[in-house]
């Protein structure tokens, strides 16, 4: 494993906690929330640098695009 694999990593574990604590989503259901984003698929190819924002920051983005898209109201 790389080391930009290996803190990719540890960042999308931290931001799935954080929407886990803002939403009381199952984390399962944040993981497939996450992986379907376009900020996932930014932070994956560098686009824009978003894997250097906060933690915080990429949370909100996340809910934030799945408010946009409609989908922020996954099953518990």
């Amino acid at each position: 494993m790389t080391r930009r694999r290996f803190l990719l990593n540890h960042k999308y574990l931290r931001i799935i906690n954080l929407v886990y604590e803002k939403t009381g989503i199952t984390r399962r259901k944040v993981i497939e929330m996450l992986f379907k984003s376009d900020v996932y698929a930014d932070m994956e190819t560098g686009l824009g640098e978003m894997h250097c924002r906060s933690d915080g920051y990429l949370a909100d983005e996340i809910l934030r695009e799945l408010d946009e898209k409609g989908t922020n109201s996954p099953q518990v």
